[in-house]
């Protein structure tokens, strides 16, 4: 593999809240829907997709870098995530990891939510969620150019630990839902958004 793309820190401070359905999606070379989670991503032509349906043997992992998807597939399974985009020219991956609680039940959608109150209860849910986020405080900004619904951009910087890493990651509520894009840089330096970016973007809601 590449790169281990699941090492995310996010994935340590909600892994416990996740109530995880199987998403019902479908895949092709120009867009992701599922119907699950009631969005659609619109891709470039060369972005590779894989989901927890997507099989062991599909030829999209080799393409990918990643050397054990049956590891990869119970990863997906235990941390939620929806769906990973690979971009081939840049080599990031994006995951969509998502889960349903009682408290993004509540809160149903960001879109009525300032930006105080956003950052609030991201910063109450990660502090509630665990530990890991007194030793490498997160930062938060929230985002509303990107797409019609507000995201809350989260940066977890660990470039100074043992294991080097940083983490960005575009976080909303809706439909009762929370969503969250988020890419992953190994070692020291800047992470690259750019694809993240692009797929917030393009995401649309129904």
């Amino acid at each position: 593999m590449h790169r281990n793309i699941f090492k995310t820190l996010s994935l340590l401070f909600i892994a416990a809240a996740f109530f995880l359905i199987t998403p019902a999606s479908h895949a092709s070379a120009a867009e992701y829907t599922s119907e699950t989670h009631y969005l659609k991503v619109d891709l470039a032509d060369d972005v590779l997709v894989m989901t927890q349906n997507t099989p062991k043997y599909d030829e999209v992992w080799e393409k990918a870098g990643i050397t054990d998807p049956s590891s990869m597939l119970s990863s997906f399974k235990d941390m939620g995530v929806a769906a990973s985009f690979f971009e081939p020219s840049s080599r990031l991956t994006v995951n969509l990891i998502t889960n349903r609680t009682s408290s993004t039940a509540e809160v149903f959608s960001f879109a009525s939510m300032s930006d105080s109150e956003l950052i609030d209860y991201m910063n109450g849910a990660m502090s509630s969620s665990s530990s890991q986020s007194e030793a490498l405080p997160p930062e938060f900004s929230v985002s509303r150019d990107l797409n019609s619904q507000p995201f809350v951009r989260i940066f977890i910087d660990a470039t100074g630990t043992s294991n080097p890493c940083s983490e960005v990651i575009y976080c909303t509520i809706i439909n009762g839902e929370m969503l969250q894009f988020d890419t992953y840089r190994e070692g020291t330096g800047e992470v690259d958004e750019s694809f993240l970016r692009k797929i917030v973007s393009s995401t649309g809601f129904t």
